[in-house]
């Protein structure tokens, strides 16, 4: 591949490789424990909320 035009140009190898490592850490992480993107959102069903009321302080 020492030639213009020939195989697949760098980029497209950069950002494939950094798209499978983005990957693979989202399935350790899923097969670890750490519950993925969904795990740092709160689950407010059924609880009280942290909102502040609606007619603001005063």
């Amino acid at each position: 591949m020492a030639g213009t035009g020939e195989g697949i140009p760098r980029w497209v190898k950069v950002a494939g490789i950094a798209a499978a490592v983005v990957v693979l850490l989202f399935v350790v992480m899923m097969l670890v424990g750490g519950g993925g993107l969904g795990h740092k959102i709160p689950n407010h069903f059924g609880t009280q909320s942290s909102a502040p009321p609606a007619g603001g302080r005063g």
